[in-house]
Order: structure tokens, then C-alpha cells, then sequence
């Protein structure tokens, strides 16, 4: 019995001794110490091909234990490795932090490519880290070695990596003096897959110059040689970048041809990070052109894609593209999910100049919204994590932000302060788009305080250096600020003289907005000048303009919508996802905790093993306890089961009343579009009845009324699309009433007179018999809406010399105004069967009524939402009367 509990004590004090997972045993002999370093290697490798951070607990192990072991070799090629994964899972601070720990062992390596590959390592951190200084001495010192040891290629390398860190600080004409110095290394080299790789950099920072065609032509030289070499995804980032170029130049069609193509290279290659780039430059490049549901499509698959291959920094990047998208279509709230989102991963990562990106979208969205102190807050949070980082570049576009908020909110001293240093920023990376558009934002400011004399100097330091740079819609746009300035200041001669170059300017397409801006103030000033014909020309103009503006942005809200609809159709299919992956994901940590749990007593078992006997008696008692956590998971795995089956029930019960309400959603676009169809019938046949009566007196009266005829017709087209925007909503439940004082005559009588044409048709005579001083608290709106719905239904149901009168009767709360008419008893009848004593519908399928009747429908449903009220009345001698209630200083939000 003794010898037993001898045993057991043993067994206790070398379970006691067993290395624990967050100590080193120091007292191993030397063979063991590499024995442990692979170790180590191989359980961190196996735990970052299942993209498990455990994996980096086993990289600092072996690293700590290389350096116990006091190798250099070793110590610097498990650094690397360690390094390698830590950036891997977007830690480059820790990563950066571990390659300082190494310093002191290269200077007594004498491996030359331990230390060109650790320099390089080194200078790549501090540059994801953005200490551009640090960076550019890591490359120096990489070009300065490699020289020493005539190794050309090592040093292109650090070159190009120089020009990089040029191009990220704003000093973009010495990045490309650097990139042409490691271009001819390669080319010297005849190293065909680096010369590609080079033009492609040489693109980059002409982009950024806005120099479009050095640009697409170093891109094309790229593609040429990628081609050259065979190298497949060379070509795939020149096509990239080439569509890039294409964008910024206003060829998309272009682009997204390019840009199909480098996602087939990629997809034919398998390289998932790739895939996910090209996606999410598809939808940059939909968002230009205002495809938003297609942008929004391709930065889902980029995000979906990051997220699987856990690419941390790219998929705040994309969320932040996604959130620029809502903001786009007017759903701040949803955008500014994504840019916190994107900000808590950036801040994670302690990265400023991605903190201050962050916040700079955030503060847009505020700008947005109007709110100009929240957006400020943002802008001067980003600009103090830019000045840490010394951006200058993306220093002065904050700058510039800042500036427009104190603007906005009329501290012009502060806006000119920023305006300066943004300016100064600009000047010194040589910028000179940005320049002129800084110089020009000065003018405007001036501008606004009515300081014509300095707005003018700044405007014309904007116009000499755009026509400088070519850039031929600034031009436009300056010219006609001086023009503003100059009518402001009463010197209409010069501002006619700088609109009509702006309106001259053919060598580039002028957006409908400003053309439409161009000919109204020009109308403006031929007026004044009593040059009535050229007003009249130009009035012309600006009407044409206007009207295709009303449709663009007619179409655009149309688009909003649709994007909405289809945005919250993801979000919706993106959260049931999210949850499904977070069930799967919870399950495999608990398999990857028993996995690693089983593997660290593995490990624990072979180190303390010291004779059979401890073996064996070990061996059972881990036995023993595995097939009782076996047993444990498996129970917490039946639970989790049936947890998981709840929660599927659930949210296949929220997508069956989802599916209700896409349907209630179809149904009223059906109805919103009958509506619409309806109400531009009467405008059409008004404009076209008012052609015939033109055709027919062009005989005999010489004087020439069709255009104003038309504008008027025109103006009802404008009216009864109002009517139906205000229809579609009501049926979203968001009209607001605000009543005021309000000329009922007045009123009344606009309506009126929108359907002349179509009483002369019918010859029906309409009196309004309401006192013209007669005046009453109501929404002019909501009665515009209703009456001239009412109308509507008498000139369909009128018959020829028939008679309409309108009275009106008031008392201390409300008012009543009746509509009189002689119309079709049929009609009458039919009318009168609908409408019960109440104002109710007695009729329950409103879809097979006509589209007359819809419109009472509408009327009825409106009224009865602001407390108001229509009742129909029909007399012995079948005249009718329909009786409109409304009631006094109303002003609820339906």
C-alpha cells in the first residue's frame, strides 16, 4: 500500500513539475531547446492555417526560446516568421515591436541575407505603421547594402520602396524621380516582371498628379510587359490600374471592361485577396456613375471575401466604401454603422492615419445631415491624428473640410485660417488641381461677405492656374464666380463677359447644372441690361436645362429608392448570416479549444515522462479525463443544437413576414404608378387640345399665344406630379401639415385655371363665388392636393354647357367648401352609392373601381388623416354638391 501512494506522489510532483503553457523551462539540455523551437513552429503553423490567432502564442514561444539559445540565425529567422503572421493578423504595431527586439543580434550575423531580408521586413512595418521617416532610412540602408554587395536587383527594390514613401507624404515628382532611377535598374536587368511592376508605380503618382494620360500610357507600358513576361497578375493590376485612370477620365465603360477582365485573371489564379480588390473597385467605379445598387453588390462580395480570408484592414476599408454608398442614397444612420464599425477595427489596429480616414467619413455624414458642429468635432479629431503622422496630403483635404464647416456656420476668420494652411499644404506636394480649387473655395468666401475686390483677386489666381493645368470645368466654374462677383458689383458688362466664356466653353462637357446655372444669370443680365430678345434666348436655355435637371433628378430619387429597397434586402439576408456564421463560428472555437487543450496535454505528456510506470499511470488518467470532456462537449453540443434549431425557427418566421411585407410593398408601387399614369392624362390632353385650338385660329388672329399655352400646361405637369409625390407620402405614413394663413379665393382659384383648356373643351363654365379677401389657418398644401383631385373627378363627370360653382361658408373652427354642378345623374348616382352619410367607403376591392373613382379614394384617405371631411349630396333637379370640411390651425404628422 505504501509503495501505491509512492507512486501517486510521484505522479502528483511531476504533474507539478510539467511545463505550464505560460512558462519556459530554461534547464533543458541544448539538442532539446531546437527540438522545442520546431516545436513550437509547427503547432503555430498549424493554428494559422485554420486563421487562429492561438497561432501567435507559439511564434513568441519559439521566438523566446531561440533566444535562450542564443543563436542568431535562429533568432532572426523565427522573428521573421513570427512577424510574417502577426502582420498577417493586422497587428503591426506588435509586429514592428518584435523586429526592434532583434536589432541587436544583426550586427553580429554575418549573413548578408538575414539583414537585407530583416531590413526589408523593417522597413515595410514602419511604413504600414505610416513613420515615414524611420521607413525611408530601413530603405536606404537596404539600397546603401545592396550596393555594397552589387546585388541590383535588392537595391531597385529599395529605391522603389523610397519613391513609395515619397508618393505617401505628397512629394510625388520626386516619387517619380526614384521610380525611374529603379526602372532602368530593371531594365538593365531585362527583369520584365519588375519593369511592369515599376510603370504601374509610375501611373500611381500620376494619377495623383490628375495627369490622366502620363497615367493610362505608364499603365499600358505595364500591361506590355506583364504580357512580355508571362506574368498573368501583372496584367490583372495593370488592367486595375489602367481602369482607374479610365474613371478619373469619365470612360467607366472602359473601366468596368478592364476591370471584368483582371477578375477573371484573378479567379482563373484562385487569389482570393485579389478578387476581393477588383470588387471593391467595381463598385467605386458604379458609385461614379450613381449605380448604386450595383456598387453596393460588388462591395458586399469584397466584404464577404475579406471577411473569410480575415484580411482585417482591408475589410474596414470596405466597410467604409459601403458606408460612403448609404450616405449616397440618403441613410445616414446605416452609414454611420459601417464608418464606426470601420473605426473601432482602425483604432484596434492602432493605425492614425486610418483612425483619421475614419473619422473623416464620419464627419461627412454629419455635414450631410446639416449638422455642422458634429461634423466639425470629426474633422478637427482626424486632423490631430493627421498631424501626428505628417499626411500631408489627406492633411490638407481635412484642412479644406474644416474650413467649409466654419463656413457653413458663419465664422468666416476661422474658414479663411484654414483655408491658408490648407493652401500651403497643397503648394508644397505641388498639387495644383487642388491648388486652384483651394484658391477658388478663398474667392467664395470673400464672395460671401461681399468683399467683391479680394473675391475677384483670388478667382483670377484660380482661373490662371486652371487654364495652366487644362482643367477645362474649373475654368467654367471660376469664370462664372467672377461673373457673380462682377453682377454683385454692379459691373454687368464684365459679367456678362465672363458668363459667356463659361457658357463658349466646348472643350469639355459642362454638367446640366452648371449650364442651367450659365443661362439663368445670363437671362438675368440681358434683362437688366433691357436686352429683352438675348434675355428671352437664354431664358430658353436655362428652361431646357431645368427641366432635364427635374428629370435626372426625378429619376435619381426613383433610384434611391429602389437602392434602398435593395440595401435593406441585404442588410437583412447580411445579418441572418452573420448570425448563421457566428453559430458556426462558436462552434468551431469550442472544437479548436478541445483540439488545442488535447494538444497542449499531449505536449505535457511527452515532456514528463520519466519512466513506464509514471507513462502508463499518466496515459490513464488523461484518458479518463478526455472521455469525460468528451462527454461534457458532446452534452453542451446537444444543447447548443437545439439552441440553434430555436433560433432557425424564429428567423424562419421573421422571413415569412418579411415576404408579407415585400408583397405590401409591390402592391403599393403598383397602386403609386396607376396614380401617376392618371394624373399626367389631364396636363397631355390640355397641352394637346390647346395645339388644336392654336392650329385652328392660326388664320384668323395673327397673335401667336402657344407659348404661354404651353407653359401653362407645362406648370399643370409640374403640379399634378407634386400632387402624386405628396400621394406616394402619404402612403409611407411622412406627410407633415403646417398650416398658415391662406387666401381661399386665391387658392381656389390657381386650381381653377389649371383645367381652362379642358372647360372650354367641355364648355362647362366654372364660377368661383368665394369672397377674394376671404382668408383661413390651413395647410395650402394639403388643400391644393385634395381640391384639384375633387376637381379633377367634376371635369371628368361634366357634361357639355354644363355649370361648376364654388362656395365657400366658414364658422370659428372650420370651414366648408362646397363644389356645385349639373353634371351626368348617372354619374351622380354611381358617386352617391360609394359615399355613405360618414365619408366611408362601402366598396371593399378598391382595385376593380376606375381610375375616376381611385381618385376620391385618394381624397378621402387624405382627408380623413388631418381630422377634415367630404360628403356628397345629390338634389331633386340632380344637381350635386360635394362638401369639403377643413378644419381650423391643423398641424399633426401622419
Amino acid at each position: 500500500m505504501a509503495r501505491y501512494l509512492l507512486y501517486i506522489l510521484l505522479i502528483i510532483a511531476n504533474l507539478c513539475r510539467a511545463e505550464d503553457t505560460d512558462t519556459l523551462q530554461y534547464s533543458i539540455t541544448e539538442p532539446d531547446k531546437y527540438k522545442s523551437v520546431n516545436q513550437y513552429l509547427k503547432m503555430g503553423l498549424t493554428f494559422a492555417d485554420k486563421k487562429n490567432d492561438s497561432a501567435l502564442y507559439y511564434f513568441n514561444k519559439a521566438t523566446e526560446l531561440a533566444k535562450v539559445s542564443a543563436d542568431t540565425n535562429t533568432i532572426i529567422n523565427t522573428s521573421l516568421v513570427e512577424i510574417k503572421y502577426l502582420e498577417e493578423f493586422g497587428k503591426y504595431a506588435d509586429a514592428l515591436q518584435c523586429a526592434e527586439s532583434v536589432n541587436n543580434y544583426l550586427n553580429t550575423t554575418k549573413l548578408n541575407s538575414s539583414i537585407i531580408e530583416f531590413t526589408k521586413t523593417k522597413g515595410r512595418l514602419y511604413w504600414k505603421n505610416r513613420d515615414w521617416t524611420k521607413a525611408k532610412l530601413e530603405f536606404q540602408r537596404l539600397r546603401n547594402l545592396a550596393r555594397k554587395i552589387s546585388d541590383k536587383e535588392t537595391e531597385a527594390v529599395a529605391i522603389n520602396n523610397i519613391g513609395l514613401i515619397f508618393s505617401e507624404t505628397g512629394n510625388l515628382d520626386s516619387a517619380l524621380s526614384y521610380h525611374h532611377q529603379s526602372l532602368l535598374i530593371y531594365m538593365d536587368l531585362k527583369s520584365y516582371k519588375n519593369v511592369s511592376s515599376t510603370y504601374n508605380l509610375m501611373g500611381n503618382a500620376c494619377l495623383r498628379l490628375n495627369k490622366y494620360d502620363e497615367a493610362i500610357n505608364n499603365y499600358y507600358e505595364s500591361n506590355k510587359y506583364a504580357a512580355q513576361a508571362g506574368d498573368s497578375a501583372g496584367i490583372a493590376r495593370s488592367l486595375s490600374n489602367l481602369a482607374k485612370a479610365q474613371t478619373r477620365s469619365g470612360n467607366t465603360e472602359k473601366a468596368i471592361s478592364n476591370l471584368n477582365q483582371a477578375l477573371n485573371i484573378w479567379k482563373s489564379l484562385g487569389n482570393d485577396a485579389n478578387i476581393a480588390v477588383i470588387y471593391n473597385e467595381l463598385g467605386s467605379t458604379y458609385r461614379n456613375i450613381n449605380n448604386y445598387t450595383r456598387a453596393l453588390e460588388n462591395f458586399q462580395h469584397a466584404l464577404q471575401i475579406r471577411r473569410n480570408i480575415a484580411d482585417i484592414q482591408q475589410i474596414a476599408a470596405t466597410l467604409n466604401n459601403i458606408g460612403t454608398i448609404y450616405k449616397d442614397i440618403n441613410m445616414p444612420e446605416t452609414a454611420l454603422e459601417y464608418y464606426e464599425e470601420a473605426l473601432t477595427i482602425h483604432q484596434n489596429l492602432s493605425n492614425d492615419a486610418l483612425i483619421a480616414l475614419s473619422l473623416n467619413y464620419i464627419g461627412g455624414v454629419y455635414y450631410k445631415k446639416g449638422q455642422y458642429d458634429h461634423a466639425l468635432d470629426y474633422y478637427l479629431s482626424a486632423l490631430g491624428y493627421c498631424e501626428i503622422i505628417g499626411d500631408k496630403i489627406e492633411n490638407a483635404r481635412i484642412l479644406n473640410n474644416i474650413a467649409m464647416m466654419y463656413k457653413n456656420l458663419g465664422n468666416y476668420n476661422m474658414s479663411l485660417e484654414y483655408y491658408k494652411k490648407s493652401l500651403e499644404l497643397y503648394r508644397q506636394i505641388s498639387d495644383h488641381k487642388r491648388t486652384s480649387d483651394i484658391i477658388n473655395n478663398i474667392g467664395n468666401l470673400y464672395l460671401t461677405q461681399k468683399l467683391y475686390k479680394e473675391a475677384k483677386s483670388y478667382f483670377l489666381q484660380s482661373l490662371r492656374i486652371r487654364k495652366e493645368i487644362k482643367d477645362y470645368k474649373g475654368v467654367a466654374q471660376t469664370n462664372y464666380d467672377l461673373a457673380i462677383a462682377e453682377a454683385e458689383n454692379h459691373n454687368i458688362t464684365q459679367a456678362i463677359t465672363y458668363l459667356q466664356s463659361a457658357w463658349n466653353e466646348k472643350r469639355v462637357d459642362l454638367s446640366h447644372e452648371m449650364r442651367r446655372n450659365i443661362a439663368l444669370k445670363l437671362s438675368e443680365l440681358y434683362e437688366r441690361r433691357s436686352n429683352f430678345k438675348s434675355a428671352l434666348l437664354y431664358r430658353y436655355e436655362y428652361e431646357a436645362y431645368n427641366d432635364s435637371l427635374i428629370n435626372q433628378d426625378l429619376v435619381l430619387k426613383l433610384t434611391e429608392v429602389k437602392t434602398q429597397y435593395e440595401a435593406e434586402k441585404l442588410n437583412f439576408a447580411r445579418q441572418l448570416e452573420t448570425e448563421k456564421k457566428e453559430a458556426e463560428i462558436k462552434a468551431i472555437v469550442k472544437e479548436q479549444k478541445m483540439r488545442e487543450t488535447a494538444l497542449i496535454k499531449e505536449n505535457r505528456l511527452e515532456k514528463s515522462i520519466r519512466n513506464l510506470f509514471i507513462l502508463l499511470t499518466v496515459a490513464a488518467i488523461v484518458i479518463a479525463i478526455l472521455l469525460f470532456s468528451r462527454y461534457r462537449v458532446k452534452n453542451k453540443i446537444n444543447l447548443n443544437l437545439e439552441s440553434t434549431n430555436k433560433n432557425l425557427n424564429t428567423l424562419n418566421a421573421q422571413l415569412e413576414e418579411s415576404k408579407k411585407n415585400i408583397e405590401k410593398v409591390q402592391n403599393t408601387k403598383d397602386k403609386l404608378v396607376n396614380i401617376i399614369i392618371q394624373n399626367i392624362k389631364l396636363p397631355f390632353f390640355a397641352m394637346l387640345h390647346n395645339a388644336e385650338i392654336q392650329s385652328a385660329k392660326s388664320s384668323e388672329n395673327k397673335s401667336d399665344n402657344t407659348i404661354p399655352a404651353f407653359i401653362q400646361s407645362t406648370s399643370s405637369i409640374y403640379n399634378q406630379i407634386e400632387n402624386t409625390l405628396n400621394w406616394a407620402k402619404l402612403q409611407k405614413h411622412s406627410i407633415e401639415l403646417y398650416p398658415e394663413r391662406t387666401n381661399i379665393y386665391q387658392l381656389i382659384d390657381d386650381i381653377t385655371s389649371l383645367y381652362k383648356y379642358l372647360s372650354d373643351l367641355k364648355q362647362v363654365e366654372i364660377k368661383n363665388l368665394i369672397s377674394k379677401t376671404f382668408c383661413f389657418n390651413c395647410d395650402p398644401v394639403a388643400v391644393s392636393i385634395v381640391f384639384s383631385n375633387l376637381m379633377w373627378y367634376r371635369m371628368q363627370s361634366a357634361i357639355e354647357h354644363g355649370k361648376i360653382t364654388i362656395k365657400c361658408t366658414n364658422s370659428d373652427d372650420s370651414i366648408i367648401i362646397s363644389i356645385f354642378d349639373n353634371g351626368d345623374p348617372n354619374e351622380n348616382k354611381k358617386i352617391a352609392r360609394l359615399i355613405n352619410i360618414d365619408g366611408d367607403l362601402d366598396i371593399e376591392d378598391r382595385d376593380e373601381l376606375s381610375e375616376t373613382e381611385k381618385h376620391l379614394f385618394f381624397c378621402l384617405d387624405f382627408v380623413k388623416l388631418w381630422g377634415g371631411k367630404l360628403n356628397f349630396e345629390v338634389s331633386y333637379n340632380n344637381e350635386s354638391k360635394i362638401d369639403f370640411l377643413i378644419p381650423s390651425e391643423t398641424n399633426i404628422t401622419t
